[in-house]
C-alpha cells in the first residue's frame, strides 16, 4: 500500500464520498481513492441574463481588457455594486475617458477605501437604483438600455461593458454534501476544514 500525497494534474469530473473515503474520477475515467480530499475548484464569472449579452464588447476582467481602450476616448459601463465592481471601475478609469458604474441597489457595497477612491475620480459616474435592461448593438455593443429608480428608461452609448457582478464556484463535479455561503463558496472553519 502506497502512502503519502499523490497529486495528479488532471481534470476531475466527479468527487464522491461514501462515508469512509473519497472517490475521484478524472476526465480519462481513472479512479482515485483517499480518506482526505483537497478541493481547489475554478470559478466562472456571473454572466448577464439580458438581451444581447452575447455580443462582442462585453468583458469580465478590467485588468486584461482595460488597456485595449487606451487613447480611444472610450465610455465604458461597469455592471455590479460590490467590491469587484469598484475595483474594476478604478482600474478602467486609467484607460477610458468615462466610466459609468451601474448599481442595482441604493448604495455601492464596496470597502470604504474603494468608495472614497471612486468619489475622488472625476471620470467615474455612479448610477444607483439602476437596472440594465438590454445591451444595444448589432454585432458588438454600442450602448445599454437602463431603467433608473424603476421609472425612467434611458439609452447610454458605450464602447464596452465590464460585467463585474462576481464569480461562481464550479462545484458541479462534487457529489458530496457541503454547506455553502450565499455566494456559493464552500463554508470552512478557521482551519479551512469543512
Amino acid at each position: 500500500k502506497k502512502e503519502g500525497a499523490f497529486l495528479p494534474m488532471t481534470w476531475l469530473n466527479l468527487l464522491s464520498h461514501d462515508g469512509e473515503q473519497f472517490m475521484g474520477v478524472d476526465s480519462g475515467s481513472r479512479q482515485y481513492f483517499s480518506t482526505t480530499a483537497l478541493i481547489a475548484c475554478s470559478v466562472s464569472p456571473i454572466r448577464l441574463d439580458i438581451p444581447n449579452a452575447d455580443k462582442k464588447g462585453i468583458f469580465f476582467s478590467a485588468l486584461n481588457d482595460g488597456p485595449s481602450f487606451r487613447n480611444q476616448k472610450a465610455t465604458l459601463a461597469v455592471i455590479g455594486e460590490g467590491q469587484l465592481a469598484g475595483q474594476e471601475s478604478l482600474w478602467l478609469s486609467r484607460f477610458a475617458e468615462r466610466i459609468i458604474l451601474l448599481c442595482q441597489g441604493d448604495t455601492l457595497r464596496a470597502e470604504p477605501a474603494t468608495v472614497k477612491a471612486i468619489e475622488k475620480k472625476e471620470n467615474i459616474y455612479v448610477l444607483l437604483n439602476t437596472q440594465v435592461v438590454s445591451l444595444i448593438g448589432q454585432d458588438s455593443i454600442e450602448g445599454i438600455l437602463i431603467i433608473i429608480k424603476g421609472k425612467e428608461k434611458k439609452k447610454i452609448r458605450v464602447n464596452g461593458v465590464c460585467a463585474a457582478m462576481g464569480w461562481k464556484l464550479n462545484l458541479e463535479m462534487l457529489k458530496i454534501s457541503l454547506q455553502t455561503t450565499d455566494e456559493g463558496f464552500i463554508k470552512t472553519d478557521e482551519k479551512l476544514m469543512t
